[in-house]
């Protein structure tokens, strides 16, 4: 009797362990499905990059470069941000246009959420979106009782997404940075040049603070 009780005990626990196992690989397969594991994975990277302070500013933004090169749609958003000039431009344009995009939005970032770096970063819950998802996140300081709510929109891309925008207090960044790009393009002369120097403008008054 005590043999047939050891043996049902050690099925029940293989039968647990493998329950156990077969509930985390579902629950992973639901992440993917919604987004929400991106979005915590990228979140809690570059909220740790932007925290790190044994980084100098250019080794922090070059991370935050390739964090965005790997999980950001940059041709979407350039797209969204530069409008019929990135769809005019040739192949070689569009890199360099591209590029300085990518530099921009790093500079953007760093700089813009610096102050949150040592916040809490919370993904709360995922909802569809047009032909993608959109996940809600938080960052917050209780030292300083400071909160900023964040929804990333992310779009198919294959088996998983691509991040398209950010909804920063629900303001698309996409959006403002295409309608700030839309004002400056007429004061640098209103053609493909003048949204090189209007991009490469911004991209120094990021440096330096302004």
């Amino acid at each position: 009797m005590i043999i047939l009780y050891r043996s049902l005990g050690h099925v029940f626990a293989a039968t647990l362990a493998v329950a156990i196992l077969q509930f985390a690989a579902a629950r992973a397969r639901a992440e993917a499905r919604d987004g929400t594991e991106l979005v915590r994975a990228v979140g809690q990277a570059a909220f740790a990059l932007l925290g790190d302070r044994s980084l100098n500013a250019p080794a922090r933004e070059e991370r935050l470069r390739a964090l965005y090169r790997e999980h950001f749609d940059g041709d979407g958003i350039c797209a969204q941000v530069l409008g019929r000039a990135w769809r005019h431009a040739t192949p070689a344009e569009r890199r360099e246009l591209a590029d300085l995009v990518e530099t921009y939005f790093a500079k953007l970032l760093a700089t813009r959420l610096s102050e949150f770096s040592g916040s809490d970063f919370r993904v709360l819950l995922s909802e569809p979106d047009g032909d993608g998802v959109a996940v809600y996140s938080q960052l917050a300081d209780q030292r300083q009782r400071k909160y900023l709510n964040i929804k990333w929109r992310l779009a198919k891309s294959g088996a998983t997404y691509r991040i398209r925008d950010l909804v920063v207090e629900n303001i698309s960044v996409t959006l403002h940075q295409r309608r700030e790009f839309a004002a400056d393009i007429p004061e640098q002369g209103g053609n493909l040049a003048a949204l090189k120097r209007a991009l490469r403008n911004r991209i120094v008054k990021l440096e330096r603070g302004t």
